[in-house]
């Protein structure tokens, strides 16, 4: 990985850290993390491309629930269309629901990548309150269909 990437991801990094009054911050080996409305972002450096990574909670424990919720996180997938350039994933072996977004390095600006950690953070906020709905929603059983997640902005991710 080049030098020049490292020095992209660093001014990326000083950049965020300034606005969140964090002056100094720096990343260590392509990482950096820190702690947005009580859940922890990651930042990491790959190649060309800097990828925030949120981890939204897990899957329950119940088959019936965990499918319906799989539904859920896969319709938002499709086409972006509830995560809006972001990504949702659940690891096979826990259960651990994650948000990511990646962006490419040099095709933003700092005051844009700050934009976009931002609109990050919004999109978490907003799959947390969804996934909080979608486990105190009916089954699908019951007679009430889940909605297909609907989050903030159409072309949020753009900065």
């Amino acid at each position: 990985m080049s030098s020049s990437h490292e020095t992209a991801f660093s001014l990326l990094i000083a950049a965020l850290g300034k606005s969140l009054g964090l002056d100094g911050a720096v990343p260590e080996d392509g990482l950096f993390r820190l702690e947005a409305g009580g859940r922890p972002l990651s930042i990491v450096r790959q190649g060309d491309a800097a990828t925030l990574y949120c981890s939204l909670g897990t899957l329950p424990r119940d088959k019936a629930e965990a499918d319906e919720l799989r539904a859920v996180l896969l319709s938002a997938n499709v086409l972006y269309r509830g995560t809006y350039g972001a990504c949702l994933g659940v690891a096979p072996e826990d259960g651990v629901i994650t948000l990511c977004y990646q962006t490419v390095m040099h095709a933003v600006t700092e005051e844009g990548f700050v934009r976009i950690v931002e609109n990050f953070l919004t999109l978490v906020e907003h799959w947390e309150k969804r996934l909080e709905e979608v486990s105190a929603a009916p089954s699908p059983e019951s007679g009430t269909a889940m909605s297909d997640p609907s989050a903030p902005g159409a072309s949020w991710m753009r900065a």
